[in-house]
């Protein structure tokens, strides 16, 4: 039962990001651990399922509000481009722009601000923590990190 729940928390094939001048290739392990982690977090705090996130559509309005809060936080707290953000999604990258704009505007609210301080920071920690463990294991890591 918990290798079947596991397996189905895995990033969808629209996970698939574009290099330029390469084929598909899917980002480092710690990206998508990063990514895994801010979708799980947001789901757990909007009550909702991780795949809910992946829809290939809009779905209820709490869905692509949970939606929008991740490509956020996935922007914001994680560094990635709003097209990464959004591509992880199967959206554009106008639509992480939108996300970002709306998510902002909602910061207007004390308790969601503080609530989403708070998974900003959570995710923050979870990647510096992952970077020094991957530069603690391996010397090379950080030049191969730059490269990327």
């Amino acid at each position: 039962m918990l290798k079947k729940h596991c397996s189905s928390l895995s990033l969808p094939p629209h996970a698939i990001i574009k290099k330029r001048g390469h084929k598909h290739c899917r980002r480092t392990s710690r990206h998508q651990a990063a990514a895994w982690l801010a979708t799980a977090q947001v789901a757990l705090a909007f009550g909702l399922s991780p795949q809910h996130l992946h829809s290939p559509t809009r779905g209820f309005a709490e869905v692509a509000k949970a939606r929008q809060v991740c490509i956020y936080l996935m922007h914001v707290a994680l560094g990635y481009t709003l097209a990464e953000a959004a591509g992880l999604f199967g959206r554009d990258r106008t639509t992480a722009a939108h996300a970002c704009r709306v998510v902002e505007d909602m910061r207007d609210d004390l308790a969601f601000d503080s609530k989403l301080s708070l998974m900003e920071e959570q995710l923050r920690r979870f990647a510096e923590g992952a970077k020094a463990l991957g530069e603690a294991k391996d010397p090379g890591f950080a030049a191969r990190e730059a490269s990327q």
